[in-house]
């Protein structure tokens, strides 16, 4: 299939609109972090436009996946072993030409940009392009109705308990690939370390078993306390 331009001169404009739905997990050893996100394309198809009031006053269609042109545009630095977990959903086209693709959100492993063990901030980049069109497609970032510092759309969010989201800040880069200039969009997450999850789950568990490591040296050898203290503290740690 063809891109859907009427002059082949010119990029096709694409609209891509992250949604955030949820942080899962972020595996600190192997500098992962898995995200549960939506992704929305917009572009507009000059061959699927029509007059609503000839066709019963129809506006939109809903078209089966495959069926249309799509973009390639995957996640770079994804870590999923399938590369492109997107699930192949409908295209929804207006009358004006308009099509909507908006694939459910999966689970999305990605790996950090930077991560500094010794504070408690992590920042992460989501790195969106084309792997094949290049210049022929016009890559832009959809932050309609955002406010700053969020250019990733938080309505469905689910506050994570052990990161605080900060700041969402996206950008647009162009890199130049083998006399090919690629689009690419750069959405960041700004997270902080909940200091009291922090505490009240590793500081806290860490100091009673040691302690409880020093009590047990000094009960006298015929004392048969030594076992209940352990699993007692165990078992304060674990709940």
């Amino acid at each position: 299939m063809e891109r859907p331009v009427a002059n082949h001169h010119k990029p096709v404009s694409i609209q891509l609109r992250l949604i955030l739905q949820q942080l899962v997990d972020v595996d600190e050893k192997n500098q992962l972090i898995t995200l549960v996100v939506w992704t929305q394309y917009k572009w507009n198809d000059y061959k699927m436009k029509w007059s609503p009031e000839e066709y019963g006053n129809i506006t939109t269609l809903q078209i089966p996946h495959g069926t249309l042109w799509k973009p390639d545009i995957l996640l770079f630095n994804s870590a999923n072993e399938h590369f492109d977990a997107s699930f192949p959903v409908n295209m929804v086209v207006s009358s004006d030409g308009s099509v909507l693709f908006a694939p459910p959100g999966s689970s999305i492993p990605c790996r950090f940009e930077i991560f500094v063990p010794k504070t408690p901030n992590v920042v992460n980049a989501l790195q969106f392009g084309s792997w094949t069109y290049g210049k022929k497609l016009d890559l832009q970032i959809d932050d309609t109705d955002l406010s700053e510092p969020h250019k990733i759309d938080l309505q469905y969010y689910v506050p994570n308990g052990e990161f605080d989201l900060l700041a969402t800040p996206a950008f647009r880069k162009s890199t130049d690939f083998l006399d090919e200039t690629y689009v690419e969009l750069y959405f960041h997450l700004h997270l902080k370390r909940r200091v009291l999850y922090y505490g009240m789950n590793w500081i806290v568990p860490s100091i009673l078993i040691s302690l409880s490591n020093i009590l047990g040296f000094t009960m006298p050898p015929e004392c048969g306390e030594k076992i209940t203290l352990r699993e007692l503290v165990f078992w304060v740690t674990d709940h």
